[in-house]
């Protein structure tokens, strides 16, 4: 992603996660257990939040930066990362998370490196719906392609629809499912250099519009198919 968008003039800063060592063997369970030896009870996730915090902190101390155009993109892993990072840092203006899979239940969060087993436990009160409430109103895209993510993660973003209601009569709230698996295909490379065009001001908001992002309706749901996938964009038609 960092090259890509960088070659459309955007400085980017592409953090390494603490699972990935600086050099072989590139063990990533014993980064895991390094981890939690120096922070015992933190949660991975925690960990992640804070290095993408302080990844924040130096892209805006580079000269040249505008601090209130500030966006955030990961797939697998990055997508969890960038869900966190938007949820607890109001500088995130735009958010694209791509096949991170928004319901705990729908991906690994309950693996050691990130929220731990106790998600899985009966009765786990909460859910990524609510990190959706705190990104409000600032733009969130989700990606899917029918694996970690897809048309079971649209009740999530309804849920916080009626919360971005509360600031905008047209939430910068959407869905796309390329409907091609765990990857990020190039249309959906395309689709992310428009979301942050847009939702960063580099171009008007009508353009975006006018790429044909479906709407669904509360009441009757449908979608903007083509080949490649389907959009869509919660509201009442």
């Amino acid at each position: 992603f960092g090259l890509q968008l960088a070659k459309r003039g955007y400085v980017t800063l592409s953090p390494r996660c603490y699972l990935w060592s600086e050099g072989p063997p590139y063990d990533y369970q014993a980064q895991v257990r390094r981890f939690q030896q120096m922070f015992p009870g933190a949660k991975g996730m925690a960990k992640m939040l804070v290095d993408g915090m302080a990844a924040v902190d130096l892209l805006t101390s580079l000269p040249g930066i505008d601090r209130a155009r500030i966006g955030a993109i990961g797939h697998s892993l990055g997508g969890k990362e960038v869900l966190y990072l938007a949820a607890f840092d109001e500088r995130i203006r735009a958010t694209i998370s791509s096949e991170g899979g928004i319901g705990i239940s729908f991906s690994n969060w309950d693996a050691p490196w990130y929220l731990g087993s106790e998600v899985r436990e009966a009765g786990f009160p909460h859910d990524h719906h609510e990190l959706l409430a705190l990104i409000a109103p600032r733009a969130f895209l989700l990606i899917g392609g029918n694996s970690a993510d897809g048309d079971k993660s649209l009740p999530y973003l309804r849920s916080a629809w009626d919360i971005y209601r509360l600031f905008t009569d047209q939430p910068a709230l959407g869905l796309w499912n390329h409907r091609q698996g765990h990857t990020v295909p190039t249309d959906a490379e395309q689709r992310i250099a428009e979301w942050f065009d847009v939702y960063l001001s580099r171009v008007a908001v009508g353009a975006f519009k006018e790429q044909r992002i479906g709407k669904v309706s509360k009441k009757k749901p449908h979608q903007d198919r083509t080949d490649q996938g389907a959009a869509h964009s919660l509201g009442d038609n």
